[in-house]
C-alpha cells in the first residue's frame, strides 16, 4: 500500500502516510493532552411504569 501525501487537518503541513489523520508531531502532542481513561456508573435500566398491559396479559 503506498503511503498518501496529504495535508495535517490539524496543523496544515504536508505529510505523507498509510491513514489519512493527524501528522506524527500532532499525534504525540494529542497523546501528552488526552486524560487517563476512567470509570463511567451507568444506572441500571427500570423500565417505565406508565405503561398498561394489553388485554391477553390481564387475561386468567
Amino acid at each position: 500500500m503506498e503511503p498518501l501525501v496529504f495535508m495535517c487537518p490539524r496543523c496544515a503541513s504536508a505529510v505523507s502516510a498509510r491513514f489519512y489523520g493527524p501528522c506524527d508531531e500532532c499525534r504525540a502532542v494529542l497523546r501528552a493532552v488526552g486524560g487517563d481513561a476512567r470509570d463511567v456508573e451507568i444506572p441500571a435500566y427500570e423500565p417505565k411504569m406508565n405503561v398498561t398491559p394489553n388485554q391477553v396479559a390481564t387475561r386468567d
